[in-house]
């Protein structure tokens, strides 16, 4: 939802301080992070019995949501238009 939310603003042009270039840098500046909490996460191998397991659940569902952002920016790369109005 997220990503599909993202796409269509860049196809319909929106923002438009953001270009192409801006959502590939936005997808990589998220993209790395949200790998890099993604594998903290799945290496933290805790138990659920403890209070670190919602640490790690915290984390995941985190690294999930930014992947989703990320996505959406990547998506945006390909298609992004520019507004057809001109600048105010």
């Amino acid at each position: 939802m997220i990503s599909a939310a993202i796409a269509y603003a860049a196809w319909k042009g929106n923002p438009r301080s953001v270009d192409r270039e801006r959502y590939g840098l936005s997808a990589v500046s998220v993209g790395v992070p949200s790998v890099a909490l993604l594998a903290y996460a799945l290496r933290m191998r805790a138990d659920v019995r403890t209070m670190q397991y919602f640490w790690e659940l915290a984390c995941f569902v985190l690294a999930i949501a930014l992947l989703a952002v990320a996505g959406g920016c990547l998506i945006g790369v390909v298609t992004y238009r520019r507004d057809p109005r001109p600048p105010d």
